[in-house]
């Protein structure tokens, strides 16, 4: 899911770049390489997100007292599912999420 044709807002941009930056299964090397891919396909969306202000966001949010919500694999799927039906509404900050509210259907 993490293609250029989903990545609509730099909310979904922001997701699919915590789903990278905090896999534990990837060294930094390959972080930094998957992280530029996505700033790529943002920036082929008309979404001006460069790699070091993606990483920012994600570090200002993991230096909070609350640690970055994680979901069993049977979450993950089911939020799948609302996502191909586009019922699933990604925010990173509380702008976006005022703006979306406003949209819900």
């Amino acid at each position: 899911w993490l293609t250029a044709q989903n990545l609509n807002t730099e909310a979904d941009v922001i997701a699919a770049a915590a789903t990278i930056y905090f896999n534990d299964d990837l060294d930094e090397a390959v972080t930094e390489e998957e992280l530029d891919s996505l700033v790529t396909a943002a920036h082929k969306n008309e979404i001006d997100l460069a790699t070091a202000d993606i990483i920012a966001q994600l570090e200002d949010r993991d230096d909070t007292e609350d640690a970055p919500v994680t979901y069993s694999w049977v979450h993950l799927n089911e939020f799948r599912l609302f996502e191909l039906h586009n019922r699933c509404f990604a925010w990173s900050n509380s702008g976006d999420l005022r703006d979306i509210i406003g949209e819900v259907p």
